[in-house]
């Protein structure tokens, strides 16, 4: 990715680059949070038996 670098130009308008201001964002409920956890249930399993598989894979240790 290094040589992109040069070529990729940034945004600077929010609006253009889409970003937006969060702050005034209320944070997540509990039933929110479990509501997601739930959810993404599958999913999280998932991505944890990858990353124990690629750690038996590779030979590291769990971090």
């Amino acid at each position: 990715m290094a040589e992109w670098s040069d070529a990729l130009e940034l945004e600077e308008d929010p609006v253009k680059a889409h970003r937006n201001d969060y702050s005034s964002t209320p944070n997540l409920s509990d039933k929110a949070k479990n509501n997601l956890w739930a959810w993404y249930a599958q999913d999280v399993e998932f991505y944890r038996a990858c990353e124990e598989w690629m750690h038996e894979a590779l030979g590291n240790d769990k971090e």
